[in-house]
């Protein structure tokens, strides 16, 4: 039974599920929208909402705890600067996603959902250092197509060099 189980599990342990929700809500938040399984989507579409509401405050309290659950100063800057004022303009108290179905996974025909932010939020401002790191796993997950190998050469057979003589009979 799941009596008070807060959480999706996601079959991981407590630190890879804690990096796995951080890493896609900090994809949410400077992308715009991600693309995963629908108990992805949903576990952080709820701690998005909820960091955003919290950051709507913009008190320092809030800046400690959007803070502690990022642990870079330029996401805080992003959520309590930018996104929070954008996302809470309109009087919005919670919502702050939407979740669409997107397709099928190719490798094993999981369903995917996308899950982007309600409102488009023109001017998103990271640090450089954050910003090179993004680009850099954006370019990484384009995929090229293979280059054509050149046909393999004949290979010369390698002749065998015996370490012991055979004995001769006498």
């Amino acid at each position: 039974m799941r009596h008070q189980s807060a959480t999706r599990h996601f079959n991981r342990d407590t630190k890879a599920r804690k990096g796995l929700i951080l890493s896609l809500v900090s994809n949410l938040a400077i992308q715009g929208e991600i693309v995963v399984t629908k108990p992805m989507a949903k576990e952080a579409a709820r701690k998005f909402d909820k960091l955003v509401s919290r950051a709507a405050k913009g008190d320092l309290a809030s800046r400690r705890v959007v803070q502690g659950f990022f642990g870079k100063r330029s996401m805080t800057n992003l959520m309590v600067d930018q996104l929070a004022p954008a996302l809470t303009a309109e009087g919005r108290q919670s919502g702050f996603t939407t979740v669409s179905y997107y397709g099928q996974r190719r490798g094993d025909n999981a369903e995917l959902y996308t899950l982007k932010l309600i409102k488009e939020v023109p001017k998103r401002v990271v640090a450089e250092k954050d910003k090179k790191k993004f680009e850099a796993a954006a370019k990484k997950t384009k995929v090229a197509a293979p280059a054509k190998k050149a046909p393999m050469a004949a290979k010369k057979p390698v002749a065998k060099k015996s370490a012991a003589k055979p004995k001769q009979k006498k």
